[in-house]
């Protein structure tokens, strides 16, 4: 049975959406306004005027004001000045697409070529208060642009307090320096890398996520052990990291679950990793072997 504040924020979506709260001048505190925010997203291919709505939503135009603490910019239909709007809220969790403000001017520092030179810090000011930047928890970058030479450790600088950032790095060298600049993240997640050199900095570490790695050698992955918290690690779509993580003298004291899927793990690298880890509580592995195995 759905509960009370789940058929409220649906029925308060609904009307939003319709425009019956435009005659108001009041607003919804968090974190209701987040669940409706959440039924709003519902009906991005339900209704015509879903783009108009969202605006006017995070513009505080609506009539009834919703306070948001968290945005992901690829679940709605936004434009530059929608993520600019986010100003007006108290954003603890926010997924950015750079996209938006390419050939933007006042975004630009210089240019190469045809391509700008995106400035992270002044985009990320602009879309978050100082309030929300001091509370921010996590961040995601999603599209990665060509950005300023040191914006990883001047976004370090900007939120004190972040916890979880994913962000797919450019240059295998910005990983280690993101590890350096966000020295206190509780979850991390990073594609298609293929070195980890820089883990070692993450000691409150507890989930860490490396879908799609490609690993070629114990060396690149050693570091994984210098992770005394480590409960969660995702390493799906990856080629040789789990052949070499066992290659490694290593193992994880705190280690609860690991997501291999659509991996290159043999049966034999299973039964290992699981024989070497008593930890481990359960293993996704849904490629080869067809089924979430529970380990007791």
């Amino acid at each position: 049975m759905a509960s009370l504040i789940s058929l409220s924020s649906k029925a308060v979506a609904k009307y939003l959406i319709a425009g019956c709260y435009k005659h108001l001048d009041s607003s919804l505190g968090e974190p209701l306004s987040d669940k409706v925010f959440d039924e709003v997203a519902t009906y991005k291919h339900k209704v015509s005027n879903f783009r108009s709505s969202v605006s006017s939503i995070i513009a505080k135009q609506s009539g009834l004001k919703l306070n948001l603490t968290r945005f992901d910019s690829y679940l709605f239909f936004v434009n530059r000045f929608d993520l600019e709007n986010l100003y007006l809220h108290n954003i603890q969790s926010l997924d950015i697409d750079f996209g938006w403000f390419c050939g933007v001017t006042e975004y630009i520092i210089e240019y190469r070529g045809e391509k700008g030179i995106l400035d992270a810090v002044r985009i990320l000011k602009r879309c978050l208060n100082e309030k929300s930047r001091q509370n921010l928890k996590k961040l995601g970058i999603g599209r990665y642009l060509k950005l300023q030479e040191n914006w990883i450790e001047e976004v370090g600088k900007l939120f004190p307090n972040l916890r979880g950032f994913a962000c797919r790095f450019e240059d295998e060298k910005h990983f280690e320096r993101a590890c350096k600049s966000f020295p206190n993240l509780f979850s991390f997640a990073s594609s298609y890398r293929n070195d980890l050199r820089g883990l070692c900095h993450l000691k409150n570490l507890q989930i860490l996520i490396l879908d799609g790695s490609s690993v070629n050698s114990p060396e690149e992955l050693r570091e994984l052990f210098e992770l005394p918290n480590l409960r969660i690690l995702k390493a799906s779509f990856s080629q040789g990291f789990f052949e070499n993580l066992l290659r490694c003298d290593g193992t994880f004291k705190n280690l609860q679950y690991i997501e291999c899927r659509q991996s290159d793990i043999t049966e034999t690298q299973f039964r290992a990793l699981v024989g070497r880890h008593p930890s481990i509580k359960a293993i996704a592995a849904l490629n080869k072997f067809q089924l979430i195995r529970s380990v007791s």
